[in-house]
């Protein structure tokens, strides 16, 4: 367990967003670390359909598992470093007529 405690105190989160935390693990690994209130077979879920189109071989990053760290569930990911998802839009938004909206359609539809 002092393991856990360890990463928990030298963990640095590099995003936030509603249902996670994304810590740097190391260099080349992230950890989607879950908000306690987020249930367990919806991460198992995410890390399903992650790993198949990781799998595929769609320009996404590889997954390598669930781990928990003070009650919270987490995905490790391999790290993309670059711009963030949010800077993007915002520079999007700025920059050309593409508005943020299509982006989130793709989840939610717009």
């Amino acid at each position: 367990m002092s393991w856990l405690v360890s990463i928990m105190e030298k963990a640095q989160i590099i995003g936030l967003g509603r249902t996670a935390e994304i810590l740097a693990w190391d260099n080349s690994q992230v950890v989607k670390l879950f908000r306690k209130d987020w249930s367990h077979s919806a991460v198992k879920w995410e890390e399903k359909v992650s790993r198949i189109v990781s799998e595929a071989g769609l320009p996404v990053p590889a997954v390598y598992g669930i781990i928990e760290v003070e009650g919270r569930h987490g995905i490790i990911y391999d790290r993309v470093h670059g711009q963030s998802m949010l800077k993007e839009l915002f520079f999007v938004r700025a920059h050309s007529a593409v508005r943020p909206c299509s982006f989130s359609s793709m989840h939610y539809g717009c």
